[in-house]
């Protein structure tokens, strides 16, 4: 059934707006990786000077100064945690485009019975779904949506998915890092390489070009 010309042009002013933004989200993070690059070779050259200049102990041993040591912890987990910060704002942002089509939707009021609630992404495909009566919406969403139980590991438990925590939201964690390139688990630590960041960022757009070509019926 045609939905209405003005539902139609909501959804596409969406896909528009993602398509205008998802560029800028990659120069971000390609900007980003180069000056993280950057930064952990001046921490890397400060160590090998400072380690040039340590002197043997009486035991002939090598001592380590405090701050060499603080910097090598910075180059083992500054990639990870700025990946994090990454992939935090990619996510963050995808979200606010999804409950902005949702009130574009919304605010045409061609919508009827469906309340528009919280802008959360679960609330987003909740009205989605009952907007359009429809019963998925596609398999970039169904990935997204399960990379949203990586983001809350990262924004609530510092990237620490417990062996213990054997609740959904973590065994779909854990499968869907299993199968999904660019991202790991060293120990309990979720480990983010910008491969994934990428990944998501195509399945982001996924998901605009499907509900497009669903809501308007043109591929």
């Amino acid at each position: 059934m045609p939905h209405d010309p003005r539902v139609v042009e909501a959804v596409k002013t969406g896909h528009f707006s993602w398509k205008f933004t998802n560029p800028k989200l990659r120069v971000f993070v390609e900007e980003l990786e180069v000056a993280l690059a950057e930064r952990l070779q001046r921490i890397t050259e400060a160590c090998d000077e400072t380690r040039a200049k340590m002197i043997s102990d009486a035991n002939g041993n090598i001592a380590m100064p405090a701050e060499e040591l603080e910097a090598q912890l910075k180059v083992e987990g500054l990639p990870n945690v700025l990946r994090y910060a990454f992939f935090l704002i990619v996510f963050g942002v995808f979200e606010e485009h999804v409950a902005a089509l949702c009130k574009r939707i919304h605010d045409t009021e061609k919508v009827e019975h469906v309340t528009l609630g919280r802008t959360y992404l679960g609330d987003s495909r909740d009205y989605l779904l009952a907007s359009f009566d429809l019963t998925c919406l596609g398999d970039s969403w169904t990935i997204v949506y399960q990379a949203k139980t990586v983001r809350n590991i990262l924004a609530h438990d510092a990237g620490c998915l417990r062996d213990s925590d054997n609740s959904q939201p973590a065994r779909i964690a854990r499968e869907f890092i299993s199968k999904t390139d660019g991202i790991s688990l060293d120990g309990n630590t979720v480990k983010i390489e910008s491969q994934f960041i990428e990944l998501m960022l195509d399945q982001m757009s996924g998901v605009f070009d499907w509900l497009d070509e669903t809501i308007s019926g043109q591929p």
